[in-house]
């Protein structure tokens, strides 16, 4: 039986603890690290992997379920062993202190709670978890998946001052030189960080339905942190990389959510399950390529084979054209719109918008 280990009471937050990469471990990653384009330095690269999800939702669930099954967050952590359980942990505040960490975490920060109409398309959870808080139950569904998974839930809506509090549990962290050569030039270009090879960590998660917290998570990419978002309604699922000095944020995209056809709601129009799942797994494979940093890597490969979209597309979006290696240097990722009724995944090139009043301009 495996033990569920037990959430404390500091800060009202859940800490799991993680163990060290070993020969267990390895063996079960052991159909990734095989793979050329992993390998055993990838392997550990994903399990120093630092990932904030904001929204344990249908993308957001699933998206961490996959986190934890490639062994993303497994490394050793001093400020997260296990606690005695705690029956009625205190409510957090945004100015509580948080502790430092290092090492892989994934943080789920959602303040909802799991109900059946959840069910068709969040299926980390189950009929049991109806009425529990979605960050603590899904940290132990990937306590389960993974028992070594360093897994932090924070059972809170994610607000602007709590953020600060939140992402200096994470530490910058030096990326060694292949992921230097594409993460590192991220900062060098936007001015920051004065060329070290450091870069902000956590890779943060937009997999909220919430605007106010797409704000709250677009912003951070004035600091640079990279930034995947989704959105999913209806058989339609959107995806963008914001991780580079060119590449737009859910907003660039979508200046105006609210505007009929642009982004629609799940409650209001319904969402199949798959939609969420195809969407949720694009999101995943850009948070897991992130995180290995390949040297040379800029963008993914175009999935959409130049099909014509019969969705709205992002503001100012053009498809993606052929791309030469200088190109894709400079080229924004492309955001992606994939439809199960058309059976298609377009492509489109949107360029960081320099009047977006969330993440502002490139420095």
């Amino acid at each position: 039986m495996i033990k569920i280990p037990h959430p404390s009471d500091r800060d009202g937050e859940a800490a799991y603890g993680a163990a060290p990469l070993d020969d267990a471990a390895l063996d079960r990653f052991s159909r990734q690290v095989i793979l050329a384009e992993i390998g055993e330095e990838g392997q550990t690269k994903l399990a120093a992997g630092q990932v904030m999800i904001v929204g344990c939702g249908a993308l957001g669930s699933t998206v961490a379920m996959l986190l934890a099954g490639a062994g993303v967050g497994g490394m050793p952590n001093a400020s997260h062993e296990l606690f005695a359980p705690s029956p009625a942990p205190p409510p957090s505040h945004p100015s509580a202190p948080v502790p430092a960490g290092n090492g892989g975490m994934i943080m789920l920060v959602d303040g909802d709670h799991v109900e059946a109409s959840n069910l068709t398309r969040q299926i980390a959870f189950d009929s049991e978890q109806i009425g529990f808080s979605k960050a603590r139950g899904l940290a132990e569904k990937m306590s389960l998946l993974w028992p070594q998974v360093s897994v932090y839930p924070v059972a809170e809506m994610l607000i602007e001052q709590r953020l600060p509090s939140l992402l200096s549990i994470f530490e910058p962290s030096s990326l060694g030189s292949a992921a230097a050569d594409v993460a590192g030039d991220t900062a060098r270009d936007q001015g920051d960080l004065s060329g070290s090879d450091l870069v902000p960590r956590p890779i943060i998660v937009d997999a909220t339905d919430s605007m106010v917290a797409r704000r709250i998570v677009g912003q951070c990419r004035r600091t640079n942190h990279r930034v995947v978002w989704g959105a999913v309604a209806g058989f339609e699922g959107r995806v963008g990389v914001a991780a580079h000095p060119y590449d737009p944020c859910f907003f660039c995209a979508f200046p105006d959510p609210t505007t009929p056809g642009q982004v629609a709601r799940c409650d209001s129009v319904g969402v199949l399950g798959a939609a969420a799942s195809l969407a949720a797994s694009w999101m995943s494979w850009h948070v897991i390529r992130l995180l290995l940093a390949p040297a040379g890597a800029r963008n993914p490969s175009n999935p959409g084979g130049g099909t014509q979209p019969s969705h709205p597309t992002p503001a100012g979006a053009r498809n993606r054209p052929p791309s030469s290696a200088a190109a894709a240097r400079i080229a924004p990722h492309p955001v992606q719109i994939s439809n199960l009724l058309t059976g298609t995944v377009d492509d489109f090139i949107v360029h960081r918008s320099p009047s977006c009043t969330v993440c502002g301009k490139p420095r």
